[in-house]
């Protein structure tokens, strides 16, 4: 999971780069990408703490 996590920010940080580059096309389109991955960031941060909190 900390893996993926890294990876969704890496893409996050990716993402903002293009946009402000101005190279995004569909600015909506993008918009809805940068939210999903917002909110899958916060998914996997939870899950990780929740997952080391059981642990110990």
């Amino acid at each position: 999971m900390k893996l993926c996590l890294k990876e969704l920010r890496e893409s996050q940080v990716n993402l903002e780069i293009l946009n402000e580059a101005n190279l995004i096309e569909d600015p909506q389109k993008f918009q809805f990408i940068i939210k999903e991955v917002k909110e899958l960031v916060a998914i996997f941060t939870t899950s990780i703490k929740t997952s080391s909190e059981k642990r110990g």
